[in-house]
């Protein structure tokens, strides 16, 4: 009985150290590098993780668990090139879901709604790189609730994947 009280509690904990996650949330819009302790940016967020230290302003990464970077509502528009993710990551957006509305396929509220121009988290390239690379690492990558905008590159215009890329209503445009 004791063993398999033990073997119940280990199962347990493991459980719920796989749904356990750290958080960064992201506080500026600028494409900083590490110049600016006061905040964090996106690529700054994507380094703690890839180094699991802390970069800028942000909190490191963690090993064992899901590391989860939270944009706020705006346009992160790159402008020192593409974003290399090097440790499983997940992006995740502003929610843009319309609380008191039905969906039309589900017919049950929240009604699900992509991110737009208006409204929403949007990772920008201004056509000068791509936006994401996970070749070299073969990382995965999830992005939840974002918009990724103008992308350039004679492969993988938004992102060159390596790894499993997870879409949850996002949207990839030019």
């Amino acid at each position: 009985m004791h063993i398999l009280r033990t073997l119940c509690f280990s199962s347990l904990f493991f459980v719920l150290l796989s749904q356990a996650a750290i958080f960064i949330n992201v506080s500026t819009l600028a494409d900083e590098n590490g110049e600016n302790m006061a905040s964090c940016s996106l690529r700054e967020a994507i380094t703690a993780v890839n180094t699991l230290q802390e970069f800028g302003g942000c909190r490191a990464g963690d090993r064992n668990l899901n590391n989860i970077i939270q944009l706020k509502n705006g346009t992160y528009l790159l402008t020192k090139g593409e974003l290399f993710v090097r440790r499983e990551l997940t992006i995740q957006g502003v929610y843009t879901n319309i609380n008191s509305k039905d969906d039309s396929i589900l017919r049950i509220k929240p009604k699900r709604m992509p991110p737009s121009l208006e409204y929403g988290s949007i990772i920008d390239a201004n056509f000068s790189s791509r936006l994401f690379n996970t070749a070299a690492s073969k990382s995965n990558m999830s992005l939840n609730n974002v918009m990724l905008v103008n992308g350039k590159a004679d492969i993988g215009g938004a992102i060159l994947a390596g790894g499993q890329v997870n879409l949850s209503t996002s949207v990839v445009s030019h």
